[in-house]
């Protein structure tokens, strides 16, 4: 089944790529990447502060004190990943 979606999502996408170069291709990865980047770190923020309020709002529970803990460590590595790589595409794109 994943064999026929990738065969047809190629197919469509034939045409974006019938007369670009190398540059052209990496341009419209990096295009889409930008769009992306947005939600990503959106995702990631939501995910710490969920962390936080786990932290703060079960205050007795030593367990899900430390669920809090990890999900805000996780967002902040997240958020930490997501905006070095979308610097280092900056970087590229100039």
């Amino acid at each position: 089944m994943y064999k026929k979606i990738s065969t047809v999502a190629v197919f469509l996408s034939a045409p974006l790529f019938a007369h670009a170069d190398v540059f052209d291709i990496l341009d419209q990865g990096i295009s889409f990447f930008t769009e992306l980047v947005p939600i990503f770190v959106g995702i990631a923020v939501l995910v710490f502060f969920w962390g936080i309020i786990k932290f703060i709002s079960n205050a007795g529970d030593e367990k899900a004190i430390e669920e809090g803990k990890q999900f805000m460590i996780w967002g902040m590595v997240a958020i930490f990943f997501i905006v070095t790589f979308w610097g280092i595409v900056g970087i590229l794109k100039e």
